[in-house]
């Protein structure tokens, strides 16, 4: 099943069990017994239906009266969350359905997404001071601050976004933003990707980071990129490395259609690590996860540019090296060192 296929099984499971919610409270022996044997047939239609249960008890202790403006908060809070594919989930099949679409299952399928929301934002805003942004593998997500500074998240990123009277801050947990920051002198736009900050007033500017390190590319205007080890200036046009040790390495783009690619569902790779390359492709993809052994193999190096959603692009293309073995595992794909080829 590729990573299409199984965002759309879960999401058609995780609805059913929200249906099988209203049903067994309404319901008698037989959607007892048709509810037994759904549950039954995959661990996976317990863990969902478990998942509902717990937002449906916190959504009833947190709004008894249902006064929550259901359809408001959701429109506030996904209207910009954008799946790389937007397919409608596949209808669901079987012998019984319980009862779709009524007043009440709507209520409740909006207000424990609601509840999951309002959850959410106390959590994150109690053990970290500030708002914490999430997107998923295969969604992107546009965030206005409150500044007016706006940041695009890609794929499986997560960042944290803290506003002061003197400085606003962000910190990039994981994966990869697109910043357009609104001018105040005032306070200053900082972003922090593990050991390196990166400073702006006006300008937009995309981070992206690695575990082997951070990179910064400017699209307009100037920022500074500073770690332990020193500091950087970039104008437009440009691109600074920082490895995990702190040292920087700048350069230009080779042309403007290599900043912020991710947004035209590019991915382009300049001399990279198969170990960057392999994180990057399962950062975007549900599908089978590309695994490499410990060794040489991940530090070996390719230039090449991919379509964000094609996987098989990139195995076609590392099947060409005669140094490598590919094999398709069916849930992963294991690329190693074929020592026979050489």
């Amino acid at each position: 099943m590729n990573g299409q296929a199984q965002r759309e099984e879960t999401l058609r499971i995780a609805e059913r069990a929200a249906e099988w919610l209203c049903a067994l409270e309404d319901g008698g022996a037989r959607e007892r017994a048709a509810f037994a044997e759904w549950v039954s047939a995959s661990p996976l239609h317990l863990q969902e239906f478990l998942f509902m249960s717990a937002l449906e008890s916190e959504s009833r202790r947190l709004d008894p009266e249902r006064r929550i403006a259901v359809d408001e908060i959701l429109a506030r809070a996904g209207g910009n969350v954008i799946g790389l594919r937007n397919k409608a989930p596949r209808p669901g099949s079987g012998a019984y359905h319980p009862a779709r679409q009524t007043g009440r299952r709507t209520w409740w399928l909006g207000a424990a997404a609601a509840s999951a929301l309002l959850l959410v934002a106390a959590w994150t805003t109690l053990i970290s001071g500030g708002e914490r942004y999430v997107t998923a593998i295969g969604e992107q997500r546009r965030v206005e601050l409150l500044d007016g500074s706006v940041v695009h998240l890609n794929t499986r990123s997560r960042v944290e976004v803290t506003f002061t009277d003197s400085a606003r801050d962000i910190r990039l947990l994981e994966g990869e933003a697109l910043f357009t920051v609104e001018r105040d002198a005032a306070r200053p736009f900082s972003v922090y990707s593990g050991g390196t900050v990166i400073r702006a007033i006006g300008t937009q500017f995309n981070v992206l980071r690695r575990p082997s390190g951070t990179t910064v590319q400017v699209i307009e205007g100037r920022v500074r990129v500073s770690t332990g080890v020193r500091q950087e200036p970039l104008s437009i046009g440009e691109e600074v490395r920082v490895d995990d040790g702190g040292h920087l390495r700048k350069r230009r783009a080779p042309d403007a259609t290599h900043l912020a690619a991710w947004q035209r569902g590019r991915l382009v790779f300049r001399d990279e690590t198969l170990e960057d390359i392999a994180a990057e492709f399962n950062r975007y993809n549900r599908g089978a996860r590309i695994v490499l052994p410990a060794g040489e193999v991940r530090s070996r190096r390719y230039t090449a540019v991919f379509d964000a959603d094609d996987p098989d692009s990139l195995l076609e293309f590392l099947r060409q090296d005669t140094g490598l073995r590919v094999e398709d595992g069916g849930t992963e794909i294991l690329i190693q060192a074929d020592e026979h080829r050489r």
